[in-house]
Order: C-alpha cells, then sequence, then structure tokens
C-alpha cells in the first residue's frame, strides 16, 4: 500500500469533517452528563437551605418561648415561681419587718419586680404563714435573700402566702383588704419570736 505523501487523502481512515461532526455529538453528550449532576447538587443545595431556615425559625421560636416565660419573673431561669424544696423557712410564721430606709413593703402577685404585680401593702408587726419560693433577685444591691437554684443560676428568696390583710400606702385602715396566694420578698420578713407565735396561734383558736 502506497503510503507516500501523495496517496489520496479521499480513502484515509482520518476524514476531518466525520471526525468534527463526531467530537461536536461526543462534546455535548458530555456537557449534558455534566449537568445532570450539577442541577442536583443545585437542587439538594435549595432543600438543605430550606431545611437550614425552618431549623433556624424553630430554634429561634423555642428561644422566644423560653425568653418569654422568663421575662414574666425577671429571672435568669426556669425555677422563678416554684417553691424552694427543703427549705428550712418553708411554711413557718414570719413577721413584717421593712427595712430602716424603706418601710414600705409591698405584696406581689407574683414573685416579681414591677407595678403590675402590686397588689398592695403590708403593715409592720403583721404575722403571717408562708412558704419559700424562688424569685428574682432584690434591687438591694447585696446578696442578701440570694439563694442557688437546681439549675445553678441565683435567684431571690420569695415567701408565699396564703391569706393576709394588705392596704394602701398610707397604711390606711379603710383600705384594708384580705387577699390570698401573694408574695413578698424575704429581705422584708423575719422569724417570728417565742412571744409573736405564742400570740399568733392562740388567737386563732
Amino acid at each position: 500500500m502506497d503510503r507516500s505523501p501523495g496517496h489520496d487523502r479521499g480513502t484515509s481512515i482520518f476524514d476531518p469533517d466525520r471526525s468534527a461532526s463526531q467530537l461536536t455529538r461526543k462534546t455535548a453528550r458530555f456537557r449534558q452528563a455534566k449537568q445532570i449532576p450539577g442541577g442536583r447538587r443545585r437542587a439538594s443545595a435549595r432543600v438543605a437551605l430550606a431545611a437550614a431556615v425552618i431549623g433556624t425559625a424553630a430554634v429561634a421560636g423555642g428561644y422566644l418561648a423560653v425568653r418569654a416565660a422568663t421575662d414574666e419573673y425577671q429571672g435568669p431561669g426556669q425555677y422563678a415561681g416554684q417553691e424552694i424544696k427543703n427549705e428550712r423557712d418553708s411554711g413557718v410564721l414570719l413577721a413584717i419587718d421593712p427595712l430602716p430606709d424603706d418601710p414600705e413593703v409591698l405584696v406581689r402577685s407574683k414573685p416579681v419586680r414591677g407595678d403590675d404585680s402590686l397588689v398592695g401593702y403590708a403593715k409592720k408587726g403583721d404575722l403571717v404563714q408562708a412558704r419559700a419560693y424562688y424569685g428574682v433577685k432584690y434591687e438591694s444591691g447585696s446578696n442578701i435573700g440570694e439563694i442557688e437554684g437546681p439549675d445553678q443560676k441565683i435567684y431571690g428568696t420569695w415567701y408565699k402566702i396564703q391569706a393576709m390583710s394588705v392596704y394602701d400606702n398610707k397604711g390606711d385602715e379603710s383600705s384594708k383588704k384580705l387577699v390570698h396566694d401573694v408574695f413578698i420578698a424575704g429581705n422584708f420578713l423575719r422569724a417570728a419570736t417565742k412571744q409573736e407565735r405564742t400570740d399568733f396561734f392562740e388567737s386563732s383558736e
């Protein structure tokens, strides 16, 4: 077979036009094959992004729910408003004892600060039966009455009173009324003396 440079190129195995056409079809098939996985990856990425957005919204919603419950008590943790278990001062007789520089003893519907929870004012020397509860820390600036909760957060010790008399801020007898299930911050209370306990229980008979 003549392999000289003058041999007829038309009978050659390599046909430039046909090879170019085949190369074009192969390139098209290759690009199409490349596009499919890429499309799937983009779709997967969109699904993952949507799931992440939904997950973030769920976490944010849960946080806001917990925050709302916490803010209600202006406290640092989940035990605000719950009874202090095994507290030696639970279920004891206490006397109203105002601070020297703050004669007003505020009685509240919950163990929190703020005007919304204010029920009335207690009178110095009145005796109450109370149980200890976790609540917001006091505004005194000291650690008096602070207690660590089961969640290792610091609370204020408040006392829940089943029934007591409250007055207006002047202590006017005409404003006296009976209230139930109210709270007083522990720094406004002291343990009743022996004589006070005797007088209280004798008057209750």
